[in-house]
């Protein structure tokens, strides 16, 4: 990974630099030409002018022969000229600098005989190379060709400086180049690094957010992406290991709560099938025991079931205006033998009027029937009291008793599968621990909440609140006519 990250910098910036450095070399040669343009424009005016200027001198004073020449050397000299004057046969009259030759070429001294000025580029028997006017005159003596000329050598030497000087400036700008192309490598490459170690540590389970650099561009929005996703992914990992504690807990008490059982069948069936009970009275009592542990474990699996069905969202629920009083007498009705069974007195408490609700009838009988079951298991000889009302716009049901109560930290625990405050007691009752949870669930599915207030030895008030609906009144709470044993509170 390393080397990647490495190889992507040099790259890219070597990238940069090249791009860079061929935009300036190529800058130097364009600046170099127009100066090198810009020179030779300027001194083929200048000698266009200055021959002009003597051209016209020369025609307007119509000197003698002898004083144009003094005239032409006393200019020639300051402005490093070569002067001469040709006849109309080619020879040469007069020359500022007599060497051998005109150095002008026959085409240019045919156009200014003609009468039209001309500029050339001349080259002389020593290859030296010169900006040359040939221009007509008329003299006292006729008509002559003036020519001037200037060696391009200065000109060239002119160049050379600036050359030199651009040469400079482009060394300089080309460190600039560099430290430049390195800078903005460097903050490019920096978000994207940020990135790649921030995947290294996703990929080892580390989800901690990367630091978002102000780069104002898109690596700056897919920084805060990649933050948002890496939150997302914490949340599903904490998630997920929730689940697995779940999980774990949950084998490790369906462990449990299978052991006890199943060792009891097989001891039983053991004793049966090895003929060590003989008799029958004994046989019926084994046989008894084996059924209500089936039973214990039909239950467990049911509760179990539904618990699934619930958490998984497949769980149907049948959504209907229904008297949840009705349900409620329904449901102490029925547990009224159960309750005098323990020597306990199972109360409704009067009330207002109930408005019809709408939701599952059978779920909420099941919620119901669940925290009666619950204060019947933990009262003995005591006073169990279902309460139902409406509180601001919820229906509130609670069920108090008179039982052993419990601890504050229990409470906490309490609607958690599995969990049993009294673990002899629940076992002596066949319970499955799964009760309280299934309320809990039924509850939220209907949008409601649950609740639990106790002290140990005090009793114990357990309560649910589900959302009212419809208006129609169902009637009020009043004292069963099934309980021959209690008044109403």
């Amino acid at each position: 990974m390393r080397i990647r990250k490495r190889s992507f910098f040099w790259q890219l910036f070597l990238g940069f630099l090249v791009v860079m450095l061929a935009a300036n070399v190529g800058l130097y040669f364009y600046m170099v030409s127009v100066i090198k343009s810009y020179v030779y424009n300027i001194e083929s005016r200048n000698i266009m002018r200055e021959s002009l200027v003597m051209a016209t001198d020369m025609a307007n004073n119509q000197r003698t022969l002898a004083e144009d020449e003094s005239f032409l050397k006393t200019l020639a000299q300051p402005l490093d000229y070569r002067i001469w004057l040709i006849n109309s046969n080619g020879a040469v009259v007069f020359d500022t600098r007599p060497i051998a030759g005109s150095n002008i070429s026959r085409a240019s001294l045919r156009q200014a005989l003609a009468g039209a000025a001309n500029l050339t580029v001349t080259t002389n028997s020593r290859l030296e190379s010169f900006l040359t006017v040939a221009r007509p005159v008329t003299v006292r003596g006729g008509s002559l060709v003036l020519a001037v000329n200037t060696p391009i050598s200065g000109i060239n030497s002119a160049v050379r400086d600036v050359e030199k000087q651009l040469f400079l400036g482009g060394v300089l700008v080309a460190i600039a180049s560099v430290l430049v192309a390195f800078y903005f490598t460097r903050k490019l490459t920096m978000p994207i690094n940020t990135l790649i170690r921030g995947t290294e540590q996703v990929g080892v389970g580390n989800y901690e957010e990367i630091e978002v650099l102000n780069t104002n561009n898109e690596l700056q929005e897919f920084s805060v992406s990649f933050n948002n996703m890496i939150r997302r992914l914490s949340r599903i990992d904490e998630e997920q290991k929730k689940l697995d504690i779940l999980k774990s807990n949950f084998l490790s008490d369906l462990s449990h709560e299978l052991r006890t059982p199943l060792t009891t069948l097989e001891a039983f069936t053991e004793a049966l099938k090895d003929g060590m009970v003989e008799d029958e009275a004994k046989k019926r009592q084994y046989v008894g025991a084996l059924y209500e542990e089936t039973m214990h474990l039909k239950r467990l699996t049911s509760d179990l079931l539904q618990l699934a069905r619930i958490e998984s969202g497949h769980l149907v629920v049948e959504m209907a205006a229904f008297d949840p009083l009705e349900v409620i007498r329904g449901v102490v009705n029925n547990r009224l033998p159960a309750a005098r069974a323990k020597g306990d007195r199972l109360l409704l408490a009067a009330g207002g009027p109930v408005p019809r609700i709408l939701g599952d009838r059978d779920h909420f009988r099941q919620i119901v029937t669940n925290l009666v079951n619950n204060a019947i298991q933990f009262t003995s000889g005591g006073t169990i009291t279902v309460r139902a009302g409406v509180e601001g716009e919820d229906l509130t049901v609670s069920v108090t008793d008179t039982g052993i109560g419990m601890e504050e930290e229990a409470m906490s625990y309490i609607w958690t599968r599995f969990f049993k405050v009294d673990k002899a007691r629940a076992r002596q009752h066949q319970e499955s621990g799964l009760g309280l949870s299934i309320v809990k669930k039924l509850v939220e599915l209907h949008h409601g909440c649950v609740g639990v207030e106790s002290k140990p030895g005090a009793g114990s008030r357990f309560y649910f609140r589900i959302p009212l609906t419809g208006a129609a009144t169902a009637g009020a709470l009043g004292p069963d006519p099934g309980d021959q044993t209690a008044g109403t509170d």
